[in-house]
């Protein structure tokens, strides 16, 4: 079986690459390269170190595009036809206008359709294309992967996508770590917010709630990662330097990237994590603070819900600012509540394996293979 897979999105989508190393690794871990039959292409558009990650028995084709557009709608399927694939495999929710028969996508979340305003492709041509593009293929690919039960109905409610043909499979959180020597870090006195910073996620409200209690708590640290991508923009940067001219401490740092061992650590050091959100298709972040035992504190929200279940102290509006005072000031000071939650955490996290996710997605592939 001769199986594709559109590799191109990992150089600058980070969780694409974590998403498509994890199934490959998991792939070869369970013995599916020990045969000649399977044969695996990963395309790209450029050469860089991502490519070093990739497991030795993949085959690596680099077609050099002076864009994304022109590689996915002439390059990647002249590849795709002269590799004679029997099913092709995008991690990124777009295929070729002519794609593939035999072809399966992965739709994290069409987050893009309902905020438009915080989509990445913000220039008129990406929008219109890509917007056109993703609906285009969620219609025609035999197959679609997505993480949760929340997506699924999205893309049944709002793309008239067949329930049929869409597949639930949660991803599993980062494999490349050392989980035993993590979880015996000493935890220190900072809150950690992992992710994009997008207007829907509540950031204002997180800096203005955190200076609240760090008036009192002159050890308190908050550590964001994450780049902004506020619109209309929210100057977050203005904000932390307005705390901690306020505070006479660097309280609040930011960084828009920290490497992979630096974030399992933060996780590890932790008090406690925070994520708000009025809306998303899945969220990496949380499992992986969940599996490392950090406590968790979200808002109700049907995905963070269906992530978390009970392992997280919700709030029930990420607008409501006394509510989020009172609740983080507890899990800061109740060290009974964050040790539940750190037990309710480690095991809901278990629930999320890229293992299991792996496996069913090459059953997947073998069905798809399979048809006429």
């Amino acid at each position: 079986m001769n199986i594709g897979i559109d590799c191109h999105y990992t150089h600058h989508k980070p969780r694409v690459n974590q998403y498509v190393i994890s199934l490959l690794l998991s792939w070869k871990n369970a013995g599916y390269f020990r045969t000649r039959e399977n044969r695996i292409f990963c395309y790209f558009n450029k050469k860089d170190d991502l490519i070093n990650s990739f497991p030795e028995e993949v085959e690596i084709v680099i077609s050099k595009s002076k864009s994304n557009a022109l590689f996915e709608q002439i390059a990647l399927p002249m590849e795709i036809s002269k590799d004679k694939l029997d099913v092709f495999f995008s991690p990124y929710l777009l295929l070729p206008f002519f794609s593939f028969k035999k072809s399966i996508i992965t739709i994290y979340d069409i987050s893009f359709v309902k905020y438009p305003k915080e989509s990445s492709w913000r220039n008129f041509f990406d929008n219109k294309y890509r917007k056109y593009l993703s609906k285009r293929a969620a219609k025609s690919a035999r197959a679609i992967i997505t993480p949760t039960e929340f997506t699924k109905k999205e893309l049944m409610n709002l793309w008239g996508i067949s329930e049929k043909k869409i597949h639930v499979l949660p991803l599993g959180g980062n494999i490349n770590f050392h989980k035993t020597q993590l979880l015996n870090f000493p935890r220190q006195e900072f809150i950690l917010f992992k992710g994009s910073i997008l207007t829907r996620r509540f950031l204002p409200q997180i800096i203005k709630v955190f200076y609240a209690i760090a008036k009192n708590h002159p050890a308190l640290r908050l550590m964001i990662i994450g780049k902004d991508l506020t619109n209309p923009p929210q100057n977050i940067d203005k904000l932390i330097e307005n705390v901690n001219y306020n505070l006479i401490r660097k309280a609040i740092t930011r960084f828009d990237r920290v490497s992979e061992q630096d974030m399992m650590t933060f996780y590890s050091q932790a008090k406690a994590f925070i994520y708000l959100s009025e809306y998303e298709g899945f969220c990496l972040s949380i499992i992986e603070a969940m599996n490392l035992g950090l406590p968790i504190i979200i808002n109700k929200a049907k995905c963070l819900e269906e992530i978390a279940g009970n392992a997280a102290l919700y709030v029930d509006s990420p607008n409501n600012e006394a509510e989020l005072y009172t609740k983080l000031s507890r899990i800061l000071t109740d060290s009974n509540l964050r040790q539940e939650l750190k037990e309710r955490g480690i095991r809901q996290a278990q629930k999320f394996s890229w293992q299991k996710s792996a496996k069913k997605t090459w059953e997947i592939i073998q069905s798809i293979n399979n048809e006429k």
